[in-house]
């Protein structure tokens, strides 16, 4: 299903812009930001999706934080 840009706020809204989204919201960016990967432990694969869970967070709060079209 393609989502507007206004569905995906309104969506975005509805799920993260509650007490629970916000918390839900809070435990994943714990989440993607625990077990930094570091020289010690050198893997590419973690490297990229350490960047791609701190991506989807970020695009989250941006979608959330854009003005609303009329």
């Amino acid at each position: 299903m393609k989502l507007t840009p206004e569905e995906r706020r309104s969506l975005y809204l509805q799920v993260f812009n509650t007490d629970a989204g916000q918390q839900v919201l809070a435990d994943l960016e714990r989440i993607a930001n625990s077990n930094p990967v570091n020289g010690a432990n050198p893997d590419s694969n973690a490297a990229i999706y350490k960047v791609a869970q701190l991506a989807l967070i970020q695009t989250i709060k941006k979608t959330m934080a854009s003005p609303k079209r009329n």
